[in-house]
C-alpha cells in the first residue's frame, strides 16, 4: 500500500524497565537458563555474575576464563554454560557446568512432572533406537 507505513508489533507495546541488577565490571553478555530459571551475565573483568531469576539477585560471582568476558551461551539441556572471552589477541571460550538439572520423583505422572517444572528432553538413552525407528521412504521408480 503506497503512503501507509506499518507499525511492528514489538512497535506498538510498552516496554518499561521493572529492575536493575548490579552485576560485575561493564557487563557485555547474558544467557538464561529458563529450565533452571539462572541468568549468567558476562563481565568484561574475566567474571561472570550468576542471577537466581525468581529473586533477581546475584548469587554468585565466578572466574570465567582468561581475558575480557564478552558472552554466553546456555545449554539448557545440560546445563554446560559458555564464556566467550577476548585476551588481547587470542581468545578462548571457559566450559562451566552449571546447576545440577532438577528432576521429579520417579513416580510422578506425566502430568505431575509438568506441574513441577521439568522440561528438559529426555536424555540420548533414551532416544529410539535405529531398531525402532521407521526406514526412511524410499525414492519411487522411474
Amino acid at each position: 500500500m503506497a503512503g501507509v507505513a506499518a507499525t511492528p508489533a514489538a512497535a506498538s507495546i510498552s516496554y518499561s524497565v521493572t529492575a536493575t541488577i548490579g552485576v560485575g565490571t561493564w557487563a557485555t553478555g547474558v544467557g538464561v537458563d529458563p529450565v533452571t530459571g539462572t541468568v549468567y551475565v558476562a563481565n568484561e573483568n574475566g567474571t561472570m555474575s550468576v542471577i537466581d531469576e525468581s529473586t533477581g539477585t546475584v548469587t554468585a560471582t565466578i572466574g570465567a576464563g582468561s581475558g575480557q568476558s564478552e558472552g554466553v551461551a546456555v545449554d539448557s539441556v545440560t546445563g554446560t554454560v559458555y564464556v566467550a572471552n577476548n585476551d588481547t589477541f587470542d581468545g578462548n571460550v571457559a566450559v562451566i557446568d552449571g546447576p545440577p538439572t532438577p528432576s521429579p520423583p520417579p513416580s510422578a505422572s506425566a502430568e505431575a512432572r509438568m506441574a513441577w517444572g521439568w522440561t528438559r528432553p529426555p536424555t540420548p538413552s533414551t532416544w529410539p533406537t535405529t531398531a525402532t525407528r521407521p526406514a526412511p521412504p524410499t525414492a519411487p521408480s522411474r
